[in-house]
């Protein structure tokens, strides 16, 4: 939920725009599902502990 405003704000700026979640449990409550389906914000699901395959994971070292 804290993310959502400038998840709606991205939204309204790029057609394609997915949040990419990892789905773990803690991203997966009813509540967070049903407050994500309300607000149509679109997700991309990725597979639990994929780590080589989630971009963010290779360029941590560089922040």
């Amino acid at each position: 939920p804290i993310l959502w405003p400038a998840c709606i704000e991205q939204m309204s700026s790029l057609p394609n725009f997915r949040l990419m979640e990892d789905n773990m449990p803690s991203h997966c409550s009813d509540f967070r599902n049903t407050a994500c389906e309300k607000e149509r914000i679109p997700k991309m699901n990725w597979s639990t502990n994929s780590l080589d395959l989630n971009p963010i994971e290779h360029i941590w070292h560089l922040m």
